[in-house]
């Protein structure tokens, strides 16, 4: 028996420290085209006819949930943990849904103008922005109840949204469209692209350096509010779906094609990141800096517990970190002589995540485990100097 246990711990460490992106069973054939997470283990995905999935343990299951309509879905968006929209339609009739209790019943708020709608965003529980087809922008300040068609300046499809402020935001589309408002989309104004290519996601980390994939294989990004925007080389293949950022300098775009790509320079580099699916992936949603989901077609759901790491990723000796008391039941420490731990994730032996917490580059540090139950653990400690996997039993 201690051999068995032996055996799949070994399993375990190899599996979490080369893994990047796992298949999730989603439960349906239909393409899912948006993921929004309210949390690490709670988040929505929608797409086809109506499809909305709902999961509350990280991916482990999706339950479907019923939207009322059989509309395509083309985007989710939550602006509190139980508020949300989803928004889609057809070419010639927009259609937006709500839920005030978490995904469990939903109502139309917005249904019959004459333009679909591809992408929703909120400054907060009342305001938010729905873009889409021909240049259609409409905005609410009534969590839903009403909204106002503003004029955007072009009748280029409009396919992804995002606002920095209250004020700001930015909408990118076909024909290297990108408009800018700074008063809340009471005026939109163009901005030079310097290209006629699509433009399908735009993602902005502060105020002013913001991120867009385009339908060609390149990243534009600007450093300053949209003013200029420089062409980043990502990839030699067309069509990038989406782009998220989890830091300043930390980014993913997804492609057509099923390919993920990843920067830690703030763009200047990017590398390819195997997925293990040619399925078209469609969004990127990220619930902190390690744990990230992808939607496509065909009912494909990518979830990543790492980052997307490499496979190159540098595995530190055990002795390296020391964790005590082991056997423990309450309170663990967690002591290096040299290295500063960034990040620690436990899971059982069945590779389930059971905890996870994030630090501030700390050679000690204490940390709670009194809600795990008896058994053997893997925790997984990540430093800037790579990755340290401890055994850590609870009695």
């Amino acid at each position: 028996m201690k051999k068995l246990t032996l055996l799949i711990y070994l399993m375990l460490i190899s599996a979490l420290g080369f893994a990047q992106w796992s298949s999730q069973t989603s439960g349906t054939a239909n393409n899912l085209y948006s993921v929004y997470m309210t949390s690490t283990t709670t988040g929505y995905t929608v797409g086809y006819q109506g499809t909305i999935l709902k999961t509350t343990n990280g991916g482990t299951n999706w339950m479907p949930m019923t939207s009322g309509t059989t509309e395509n879905l083309n985007t989710v968006f939550f602006p509190t943990a139980s508020i949300g929209y989803a928004g889609g339609g057809s070419c010639y009739s927009d259609f937006i849904i709500k839920t005030t209790d978490s995904g469990t019943s939903w109502s139309v708020v917005s249904q019959g103008n004459t333009d679909m709608v591809i992408s929703i965003f909120f400054t907060d529980a009342n305001t938010g922005w729905a873009v889409g087809d021909a240049g259609t922008i409409r905005k609410t300040t009534t969590a839903g109840a009403t909204w106002t068609a503003q004029t955007s300046g072009t009748t280029n499809f409009l396919n992804s949204v995002f606002f920095t402020s209250p004020t700001t935001g930015y909408a990118v589309g076909w024909n290297g469209t990108i408009i800018k408002t700074t008063n809340g989309g009471t005026t939109w104004t163009p901005q030079t692209s310097g290209t006629t290519d699509g433009l399908y996601s735009v993602y902005f980390v502060s105020a002013t350096t913001g991120y867009i994939a385009s339908n060609m294989g390149y990243v534009l990004k600007t450093t300053n509010g949209g003013a200029t925007w420089n062409q980043l080389t990502c990839s030699y293949s067309n069509d990038l779906v989406s782009v998220f950022f989890t830091s300043p300098d930390t980014g993913y775009v997804s492609s057509f094609y099923g390919s993920i790509f990843k920067t830690v320079d703030a763009g200047a580099s990017w590398v390819y990141l195997p997925s293990g699916t040619s399925q078209v992936l469609y969004q990127i949603f990220f619930a902190n800096s390690n744990i990230g989901y992808i939607v496509g077609s065909n009912g494909t759901i990518l979830k990543t517990i790492n980052g997307g790491i490499h496979v190159e990723e540098i595995q530190l000796p055990e002795s390296s970190i020391n964790i005590y008391p082991n056997p423990a039941s309450d309170i663990i420490e967690i002591e290096s002589s040299k290295l500063k731990v960034q990040n620690l994730e436990i899971y059982n032996l069945q590779g389930q995540q059971m905890m996870q917490t994030e630090f501030q580059n700390q050679k000690k540090m204490k940390f709670d485990v009194s809600t795990l139950t008896k058994g053997i653990y893997l925790v997984k400690l990540k430093s800037e100097s790579g990755v340290v996997n401890k055994k850590l039993i609870i009695q």
